[in-house]
């Protein structure tokens, strides 16, 4: 099995329970008995997070609260990991260097978003805590193919940190960004390995537990909590999404008085629009997923 069809079987397994259960052999098939290339692969995970967005789902039952539950649990929590990094990444890039004037409002709204980032992350803290006991029964089983993706998420996350403390060293032996300083080749190059590095640690964070949930099916009263917690995630992820819009809309005056350099805009604008896409799509599988979890609520609780 090549790279690619390797991928590709990847992407698939990515897919909704329920769209696999319907769909998964005849794709999987394809994908075994024909050339797979980039665009195959792209195409399938371009179909993965539009079954997300629309998962199938039983017509009735118990089982069809479940598995919207599920659908909106790992699409909120793939959306904030998308979009969690806005604040700090617009914070670096319009005061670092801080600029000689700095907009009244600036700093209160970039504030504001980091709070707003902070309440959602202590909020999925305590949303994954029954889904946490659902891992810790699969693991005691031996159920790898559950654990492995966590493992998988967790291992690029523990190098990313280590690397980038390894920047932060090596950063400390050269002088200020106020004096110009020339950094050697050798550092550039390191910087943009572990930016790549970064880039595949997000991914690996985002996709690894929501992988892991899906093969792991866990019942309707362990995704309850988080069910009823993704609106107000994805409420403050959005919150802080607008205000570090209008931190930067408030600087752009600033911005082109100074001469910022074009990347620096040009980054600004992509984390923006990634930031904006991952709010809007966390809302809108919230919002179907909160009758669903008030349902599973009162199924439990009667």
């Amino acid at each position: 099995m090549n790279a690619a069809r390797r991928i590709a079987s990847m992407a698939l397994s990515c897919y909704p329970p329920s769209f696999r259960e319907r769909y998964g052999e005849e794709i999987r098939g394809l994908v075994q008995d024909t050339e797979v290339g980039p665009q195959t692969v792209l195409d399938l995970i371009g179909g993965a997070a539009r079954a997300w967005s629309r998962a199938i789902v039983p017509a009735e039952g118990a089982e069809r609260v479940r598995r919207r539950l599920q659908a909106t649990v790992v699409t909120t929590w793939v959306c904030w990991c998308a979009g969690f990094l806005v604040t700090p990444a617009i914070n670096r890039a319009l005061l670092d260097p801080e600029p000689a004037h700095v907009p009244a409002g600036v700093l209160p709204l970039l504030n504001a978003s980091l709070v707003a980032i902070a309440m959602s992350a202590v909020l999925i803290v305590i949303a994954s805590v029954p889904v946490l006991r659902v891992f810790l029964v699969a693991a005691r089983r031996g159920e790898w193919s559950i654990i492995r993706p966590l493992l998988v998420a967790a291992l690029a996350v523990v190098l990313d940190l280590l690397g980038l403390a390894g920047l932060v060293a090596w950063r400390q032996t050269y002088p200020p960004i106020a004096q110009n300083p020339h950094f050697s080749g050798l550092f550039v190059g390191g910087l943009v390995v572990w930016t790549l590095g970064f880039v595949c640690a997000l991914v690996a964070a985002g996709v690894g537990p929501a992988l892991a949930t899906t093969r792991a099916a866990p019942p309707a009263r362990a995704l309850r909590l988080p069910g009823l917690l993704a609106l107000p995630v994805a409420a403050l992820l959005t919150l802080a999404t607008a205000a570090s819009t209008a931190a930067v809309v408030l600087m752009l005056r600033t911005a082109h008085t100074e001469g910022v350099a074009a990347p620096g805009l040009i980054f600004v604008g992509l984390v923006l629009v990634t930031a904006i896409g991952a709010s809007v799509g966390a809302l809108t599988t919230a919002s179907r997923g909160l009758r669903p979890a008030l349902r599973a609520s009162g199924a439990l609780s009667s």
